[in-house]
C-alpha cells in the first residue's frame, strides 16, 4: 500500500465512524429504538404525563426536522435533558435539544439532527420517570432511503413486490 493509502484509509474509516448514526440496539433511559413509539407520521408528536410517574410514550421515534411537545406541569414534573445510569442523572450532551424546564405546562423541542435524546423528570428520576427521543433521517431507522430493502417498519403495501 502506497503512503497516501496508508494514511487516507485511517481517516475514512475514522469520518465514517463520526457519521454513523448511534447505537439503536442498546437501551438508554429504559427504552430502545426497536420499543419506540414511531411518531414521524403523527399528526402530533407530544409526550404527556403517564399513569403514576411516566411519559406517554416514554420512547418516541421521529424524522430529524420534525418537532416533539411535552404537555403537563413542569413544576411538578421539571423536565431535564440527561441520561439515567443506575440511578443517578448524567450530565446532558451539549447537542440535545431538550432545555431545562421548570414551568408552564407545555414546551416543544425541534430535533435538526439524527442522535438519541434522553431526558428525565428531576422530581421523579427515581420512580423510573424517563425516556428517549430517537431522531432518524428516514422511517426505517437506518439513515439512507432504504425501507423497502430493510422493511421493519414499512407497511407492505409501500414496497414494490
Amino acid at each position: 500500500m502506497h503512503s497516501v493509502q496508508r494514511r487516507l484509509v485511517p481517516l475514512a474509516l475514522a469520518c465514517f465512524a463520526a457519521l454513523a448514526p448511534p447505537a439503536r440496539g442498546q437501551t438508554v433511559n429504559g427504552c430502545t429504538f426497536a420499543a419506540a413509539t414511531p411518531a414521524w407520521d403523527a399528526p402530533a408528536r407530544q409526550v404527556l404525563l403517564g399513569v403514576g410517574f411516566s411519559y406517554a410514550p416514554a420512547c418516541l421515534a421521529v424524522r430529524s426536522g420534525q418537532s416533539v411537545q411535552w404537555s403537563m406541569s413542569f413544576t411538578s414534573h421539571p423536565l431535564r435533558a440527561g441520561e439515567v445510569i443506575g440511578g443517578v442523572p448524567q450530565a446532558p450532551d451539549p447537542g440535545n435539544p431538550i432545555q431545562s424546564t421548570s414551568s408552564g405546562t407545555s414546551v416543544t423541542f425541534a430535533f435538526p439532527e439524527a442522535g438519541d435524546y434522553p431526558y428525565y423528570c428531576d422530581n421523579h428520576f427515581s420512580f423510573d420517570m424517563y425516556g428517549v427521543v430517537y431522531v432518524v433521517l428516514f422511517a426505517d431507522g437506518f439513515e439512507d432511503e432504504d425501507l423497502c430493502d430493510w422493511d421493519a417498519v414499512a407497511p407492505a403495501e409501500t414496497c414494490p413486490p
